[in-house]
Order: C-alpha cells, then sequence, then structure tokens
C-alpha cells in the first residue's frame, strides 16, 4: 500500500525515528519512485566485485 508522503513521514516519527531522519527517508522514497535513483552504470557491481541482484533474490538467498 503506497501512502502519501505526510502519512509515511508520520508512521516513521510515531515509529521512533527523529523526524529530520522521517525526512530523509520519505524523500528518498519519493526520489525511487520519480526513477531519479536508478542507474545501470555498473558502478556497484565493480565496486562490490561480484555481481548485483534484486531484493528479491538477495532475501530468497538470504532465507536459504
Amino acid at each position: 500500500m503506497d501512502l502519501p508522503a505526510e502519512g509515511f513521514t508520520q508512521v516513521l516519527t510515531e515509529a521512533g525515528l527523529p523526524a529530520e531522519l522521517a525526512h530523509v527517508l520519505v524523500d528518498a522514497d519519493l526520489a525511487m519512485g520519480r526513477g531519479e535513483l536508478f542507474t545501470d552504470s555498473g558502478d556497484l557491481r565493480r565496486l562490490i566485485g561480484r555481481p548485483t541482484v534484486t531484493p528479491a533474490e538477495a532475501i530468497t538467498a538470504a532465507l536459504s
């Protein structure tokens, strides 16, 4: 379920996060939704020295 930015901020602060951190996380979430954090440069793969995986692949591997 998608929450509006104000609702997401409220959930995070009610969970105990400082308001400043909640705003940073909400802003990052909004940026991801706009595709601003997408890159296919391969920089992360080169930095970590292995192929990158999707979140679903990482969770599956962690639970195996």
